[in-house]
């Protein structure tokens, strides 16, 4: 499983900010949410992807997914 992270926690609340499609009390409830989930990748998922560069994070997923249907064709 692949997770796509923000850089760091204030980018987090940036971008939920800068949105603006969702009133304060919303967003707050949505950014500790965000805030458990990352928690749980953290423990759950073998893939963590930082999303700090958008092109770069897609080059990543795709070499994580091309490396995975590489490894199942080889069983």
């Amino acid at each position: 499983m692949i997770f796509i992270l923000p850089p760091e926690q204030k980018d987090l609340i940036e971008r939920i900010s800068s949105r603006a499609r969702e009133d304060a009390e919303t967003a707050k409830v949505r950014l500790s949410k965000a805030e458990s989930e990352i928690a749980d990748a953290r423990q759950l998922c073998q893939y963590m992807v930082v999303n700090d560069d958008l092109e770069q994070a897609i080059g990543e997923v795709i070499g994580i997914i091309q490396k995975s249907i590489g490894e199942k064709q080889k069983c």
